[in-house]
């Protein structure tokens, strides 16, 4: 009966976008303009699209995830916390992209790490360049995943726009 549920699960899953379908290029240079502030945009949408790739609707799908961890966290909630919810997310997405035929280039946990590590360093041209080449890898295995990935993913929607801008600004600010 499990399998059964799994294979369900799993072909449902398949139809659907895998996590944040978007150009790499966009996504590194994104995360690297803003120093990586981009990644609360990001984790938001992956988040969001993990749910309804799973077939769940906000309500259902956070009914079940309290019942499993005793917690009722919401997309929004879990990208105000990007740091800490990328040790969830990356091995989530790594599964997902392996269980996809996607290959999965790195260790999620050690990403996980690598992009905490370098969102806190000092400001500067390290600050600008890790977080977006950090994200490289990731977004090439999502874009994988995802069967009907999106061209116009390349435009960018006003919240996209603000985040990068306030990242930047926070860059800039920080090195005066």
């Amino acid at each position: 009966m499990a399998n059964v549920q799994n294979s369900e699960k799993l072909n449902r899953a398949e139809r659907e976008e895998a996590y944040y379908p978007a150009p790499i290029l966009k996504v590194a240079l994104a995360t690297g303009l803003s120093g990586g502030t981009y990644l609360f945009w990001w984790s938001y949408q992956c988040w969001r699209a993990y749910r309804h790739a799973n077939g769940y609707g906000a309500s259902h799908f956070w009914q079940a995830v309290g019942e499993r961890s005793g917690y009722h966290v919401s997309p929004f909630l879990r990208s105000l916390l990007t740091g800490a919810y990328l040790f969830a997310l990356l091995p989530a997405m790594a599964r997902d992209c392996r269980d996809r035929n996607a290959k999965w280039l790195l260790p999620p946990l050690l990403l996980a790490l690598l992009l905490n590590v370098s969102i806190v360093l000092p400001q500067g041209w390290l600050g600008f360049i890790l977080p977006g080449l950090l994200m490289v890898p990731i977004q090439s295995s999502v874009n994988a995943a995802n069967e009907k990935w999106r061209s116009e993913s390349w435009s960018l929607r006003p919240a996209e726009v603000f985040v990068v801008l306030v990242g930047l600004m926070i860059q800039l600010g920080g090195e005066s």
